[in-house]
């Protein structure tokens, strides 16, 4: 019951469940974290401990963080994948997989409770504190592996996404974290032209980077048209490409 959403507890319920000051220390429940929830993220392959993980499979890096709510007594579990090749930004050095944040990463997927509930309360107890932990143990095991198999075919799904999924973006690789947003980012964009210019689709490659620069240059980020600093990158790119 303390896991459910608040309009599905009543004020007394919520008081008793989830008041911040009758949790257990943010310190106790890191400490019942390094016991527990470490062996089992190393019993599935991944460096780090405590609140931040990550594996290195190449191209993928994956990154599981647990963060705390800023008011104290919950947090929420984020999973990220990247490619290691892959800069964070155009222009930036390529990370490091043990530094990489998983809000920082290409695809992000926030790892919720089966009723929606993104927050996980660490309990009144060290006994609760346990059983939250299991929770979240349970919840990496049916959503966020599943999220990182589905990149498993690599270098599927991007080989699906070309020009036309460019110039109309839609929430067909929602799945994915591939939205109608992320497929206007210059970045993503040099990474899709990338992978079509490995496959041997020049071309596609070549419009998908063009299509870039244009939007870049008229883009509304900046006081005007043709100031964005990431035009230099995107112009390397298309000469790379040519």
């Amino acid at each position: 019951m303390r896991m459910w959403h608040d309009n599905h507890l009543t004020s007394k319920e919520r008081e008793r469940y989830k008041d911040v000051f009758n949790m257990i220390s943010g310190a106790e429940f890191i400490e019942i974290l390094d016991h527990k929830f470490t062996p089992f993220m190393k019993s599935l392959g991944f460096n780090g401990r405590k609140n931040k993980f990550y594996k290195h499979a190449k191209p993928f890096i994956y990154c599981i963080h647990i963060h705390k709510d800023k008011y104290g007594g919950n947090c929420g579990i984020t999973a990220g994948i990247h490619i290691d090749f892959l800069e964070l930004r155009l222009g930036d050095e390529i990370p490091i997989p043990s530094k990489l944040m998983a809000d920082d990463c290409l695809f992000i997927k926030s790892i919720d409770m089966e009723n929606g509930n993104a927050w996980y309360y660490y309990g009144n107890s060290r006994e609760e504190g346990h059983e939250t932990v299991d929770i979240m143990t349970k919840m990496i095991t049916k959503n966020a592996i599943p999220f990182f198999e589905l990149f498993s075919n690599y270098p599927h799904p991007f080989d699906e996404i070309k020009y036309n999924d460019i110039i109309k973006p839609s929430n067909k690789w929602k799945s994915y974290d591939i939205n109608d947003i992320s497929l206007t980012w210059p970045h993503f964009r040099a990474f899709l032209a990338g992978i079509h210019w490995d496959l041997g689709n020049k071309e596609e490659a070549q419009k998908i980077l063009i299509k870039a620069r244009e939007d870049e240059y008229k883009s509304n980020r900046f006081i005007e048209p043709g100031y964005s600093p990431l035009l230099k990158h995107i112009d390397e790119l298309i000469k790379k490409y040519r």
